[in-house]
């Protein structure tokens, strides 16, 4: 019954109450069944009992009528005259005996003996053509009908037996009302009707209460996992101290809080882990940022320190150059004044003062090159080699200088 499991509990209480009451409803309808028809079985006991007696009788008189002590029409007569003193239940019981013509042979209202009532109907019914008919085909009949009782104003269901006569071409029967029966069985049925009614009441405010034992916490404690989930851990576990099934499920809630507290602590040790490593990573990174400028300044300064000193060497060469021009003037000067035979050296005093020139711009440009050392730490191991090749030229330019005034003063 996959239905079920879209039923609130307090709906499938409903229906269990509701079973309850039609099964018990079912039972009190059937025990009211059954009571009825053991009540009719032992009335219709009662009436066989009362008609077998009839019959008895006038078997009784028929034999006599066989052993010549009385002629059939007295025997007849005199079984007409007891059956109408066969009365009970206050009167309102008694015998009828018809011919199997409908001939009216003992009732108490004398005014319908010697009458046929085969065609007379009583609320629509020919009760003595039923009786008749019923004891031709098979000897005896049960007929249940409505009548009216002397002093009602109703009729009343009635039930009448009657049997054959042997030899006599008659019935005799006889009729009990059954209002009695049903003034016996409303109070047994009202009785089963008040107990179901309070049986489906306690019943049902029972099932209410269990229904609202159930449903309550289980609605609590729905309500406990939605701010769980929501991270709304500080409030309790409702139903934690039942020992149902429902405290077993709040103890299974308190796991989850339990686990949702100290996953929620580990995220929070480890969010602190975090900013400490965060935090020192940045020192670290701070101290490694300001040992790194502490040594780009510490390197920069050294360049600069010797981009100085290679300036001061530039212009001590400079000095040095302007000296060995003067001189190389002076020498030309004396050359002039020397013999003619000394035009080679003349020659080469004129290629050593472009030598001389091309050690000024060299110069020069050392002297740039410096500035730019000191303005630009960057380029400054560029700036270096550039200025080590020109010492190593200017070295160069010194060691002809010096031939040259050798060979000068030779000269």
């Amino acid at each position: 019954m996959k239905f079920l499991n879209n039923l609130p509990i307090a709906a499938k209480l409903g229906i269990l109450v509701g079973v309850t009451l039609l099964g018990l409803s079912a039972a009190g309808l059937y025990s009211a069944f059954m009571m009825q028809r053991e009540m009719l079985s032992a009335r219709e006991a009662q009436t066989h009992a009362l008609v077998e007696t009839a019959r008895n009788m006038a078997i009784g008189l028929q034999k006599q009528v066989e052993a010549g002590k009385m002629t059939k029409e007295a025997a007849i007569e005199e079984f007409g005259r007891s059956a109408r003193t066969l009365t009970y239940d206050n009167g309102s019981g008694y015998m009828f005996v018809y011919t199997m013509d409908g001939i009216t042979v003992a009732t108490p209202d004398l005014k319908q003996i010697g009458t046929n009532r085969l065609d007379i109907e009583t609320n629509g019914r020919k009760l003595a053509r039923e009786l008749r008919d019923g004891v031709a085909a098979k000897g005896e009949v049960t007929l249940r009908y409505e009548y009216m009782k002397p002093g009602d104003e109703k009729p009343i269901r009635k039930l009448s037996y009657a049997v054959a006569i042997p030899g006599w071409n008659m019935f005799v029967g006889t009729g009990v009302y059954l209002d009695d029966l049903d003034a016996k069985l409303m109070p047994i049925i009202m009785a089963l009707i008040v107990a179901t009614v309070v049986i489906g009441a306690v019943s049902g405010a029972v099932a209410w209460m269990i229904g609202r034992s159930i449903t309550r916490p289980l609605s609590q404690l729905g309500a406990r996992m939605q701010s769980l989930a929501d991270g709304k851990l500080e409030e309790s576990i409702p139903g934690s101290d039942r020992r149902d099934e429902i405290g077993a499920m709040a103890a299974t809630v308190q796991v989850f809080k339990d686990n949702a507290v100290r996953i929620r602590g580990l995220e929070r040790e480890e969010a602190a882990a975090k900013e400490r490593a965060a935090a020192e990573r940045q020192a670290m990174m701070n101290s490694i940022a300001s040992n790194f400028e502490s040594s780009v300044n510490g390197i920069v300064r050294s360049v600069a320190t010797s981009a100085a000193g290679m300036q001061t060497t530039a212009e001590s060469m400079t000095a040095s150059a302007r000296d060995a021009s003067a001189r190389a003037a002076t020498v030309g000067s004396a050359s002039e004044r020397a013999s003619s035979n000394v035009g080679t050296v003349a020659a080469a005093a004129e290629e050593l003062s472009s030598s001389v020139a091309e050690i000024a711009r060299q110069v020069n440009q050392s002297n740039e090159i410096a500035s730019k050392a000191v303005a630009d730490a960057e380029r400054t191991n560029a700036t270096v080699h550039v200025l080590s090749s020109g010492a190593e030229k200017s070295g160069e330019v010194v060691q002809l200088i010096h031939s040259i005034a050798a060979q000068t003063k030779l000269l």
